[in-house]
């Protein structure tokens, strides 16, 4: 469902602010200087969305590995020393097993197909490997963009 805004600068002059929301969909917004061409742009996207065709302009796009390198970068220092060369290990780990992977793309199946790899470690171990993954991905998806 499209929603056009009116706005007014402090100049005169209006602009359309155009607001599409559909279930399923990501909010797509754009901004026109006339109500024609606002009207126009909510119908065609409105139409691609239904259609199946709209692909919004931004899709994630990150892997892990660019996730694991930012984590090490920003939360990483903040670890004691001991903690951090504990898990540089796990961070390698994981990047070399399914850093080539984008992010959306990671799966449960996934982390336990190379978490079974680790079926000879002790069980703090393995605990320790996958609390680090999941570390960095909560972290990560609020310090990644996009």
């Amino acid at each position: 469902m499209a929603t056009i805004n009116i706005h007014k600068a402090k100049d005169g002059n209006l602009s359309y602010r155009v607001r599409i929301q559909r279930k399923g969909h990501p909010v797509q917004t754009a901004t026109f200087s006339t109500l024609k061409e606002a009207r126009k742009w909510a119908t065609m996207i409105e139409g691609q969305i239904i259609e199946g065709r709209h692909f919004p302009t931004r899709k994630p796009k990150h892997t892990l590995a660019e996730l694991l390198a930012r984590y090490v970068e920003e939360i990483m220092p903040r670890k004691t020393p001991e903690t951090q060369l504990s898990h540089h290990s796990v961070i390698v780990f994981w990047r070399e097993r399914l850093g080539h992977k984008l992010l959306k793309d990671v799966t449960t199946a996934d982390v336990l197909e190379h978490i079974h790899t680790l079926k000879e470690k002790a069980p703090a171990t393995i605990h320790k490997y996958l609390s680090v993954l999941s570390h960095a991905i909560n972290t990560g998806f609020v310090h990644m963009d996009g």
